[in-house]
C-alpha cells in the first residue's frame, strides 16, 4: 500500500480527513502518526516512496537532498528526523490527492 492508498483508507475509515491534513498538516494529530514509534514504523513501511519524494522535492527546489532536509527539519534525533520526513510525505501526498480530486 502506498501513501495515497493509506490516506484514502484512513479517510474512508473516518480516522481523519485528507482535507484537514492538506490544510493543517500532521502536527494537529493524525491517527497512526502521533507517536515516534508510529512514524518510525510508517517510515519503514514506506521508506522508498518517502526518500524518492524527498529527493524529487529537493531537485525541484534546486537543492541537494541534505540541504533540503536541513531546511525542513531541525531534528535532534533520528526519531525526530523520521517523524519530520513522514509528516512531509503524508502532507504532500494529501495535497496531491486533493489536486487529483479537483481535476476530476
Amino acid at each position: 500500500m502506498n501513501i495515497k492508498e493509506w490516506l484514502k483508507e484512513g479517510e474512508q475509515q473516518e480516522l481523519f480527513t485528507i482535507q484537514d491534513i492538506a490544510d493543517h498538516g500532521c502536527q494537529n494529530g493524525v491517527s497512526g502518526l502521533i507517536y515516534y514509534r508510529e512514524t518510525e514504523k510508517f517510515h519503514d513501511d514506506h521508506e522508498q516512496e518517502i526518500w524518492d519524494l524527498v529527493q524529487q522535492l529537493a531537485e525541484d527546489s534546486g537543492q541537494s537532498i541534505m540541504k533540503y532536509i536541513g531546511n525542513i527539519s531541525k531534528a535532534g534525533s533520528l526519531s525526530q528526523l523520521l517523524n519530520d520526513l513522514v509528516w512531509l510525505a503524508v502532507e504532500v501526498r494529501a495535497r496531491d490527492i486533493l489536486d487529483e480530486r479537483e481535476a476530476a
